[in-house]
């Protein structure tokens, strides 16, 4: 049995990933005046953690043990 894709977590991922490429990106361009107001650093965990749930949903066979 195949598992359900959660497209809202998988869209959420994706701003994250990309706050995480405005971040390390806005020394280099200085474009990005509106990240200043916002706490970006957070955006890496939200990732890693949207991620890892995202993962061990899909894949069954992570979290059975075989």
């Amino acid at each position: 049995m195949r598992a359900r894709q959660i497209d809202s977590l998988t869209s959420l991922r994706f701003f994250a990933a990309a706050l995480v490429v405005i971040f390390h990106s806005k020394h280099s361009f200085g474009g990005f005046t509106f990240v200043d107001d916002f706490s970006l650093t957070q955006a890496v965990s939200m990732f890693y953690v949207l991620s890892g749930f995202i993962l061990a949903h899909t894949h069954k066979t992570i979290t059975s043990g075989r």
